[in-house]
């Protein structure tokens, strides 16, 4: 029995769209675009409906290896970093963790004009 969870998602926003920045109690700070907030709760949904799926215990304090592999719509060059936070963020808020557990790997970075996408598999990491 495979000990991983594998889930397609939509490409994040660009990080041009990830952040805008707002004035609360006096000071500026960094906020969530709509688009952004949109897209990181549907991932975090997408998470958490499958979590019956999960072949491991979810649980604070374990880590968890996030494995992403990116379908790019294009050759237009990207860095794959810039969508890892606002990845990160989404998963662990399916799985009900602080992302601080969450070691990333990317695995592949390929073109499919037809379906851009991420590809991430999630695995709970045995100390």
């Amino acid at each position: 029995m495979s000990k991983r969870v594998r889930l397609r998602v939509p490409l994040p926003p660009s990080v041009n769209h990830i952040y805008r920045i707002v004035r609360a109690g006096g000071r500026l700070r960094l906020a969530l675009t709509p688009e952004a907030r949109r897209w990181k709760n549907s991932v975090a949904l997408a998470i958490a409906a499958n979590r019956d799926y999960f072949p491991f215990d979810v649980g604070e304090g374990s880590h968890f290896a996030l494995r992403v592999w990116y379908y790019f719509p294009d050759r237009r060059r990207r860095d794959t970093h810039n969508c890892l936070k606002l990845l990160c963020d989404a998963v662990a808020s399916g799985l009900g963790v602080d992302d601080r557990w969450i070691l990333v790997r990317e695995e592949g970075v390929e073109v499919d004009p037809d379906r851009p996408r991420l590809e991430i598999e999630v695995e709970r990491v045995v100390k």
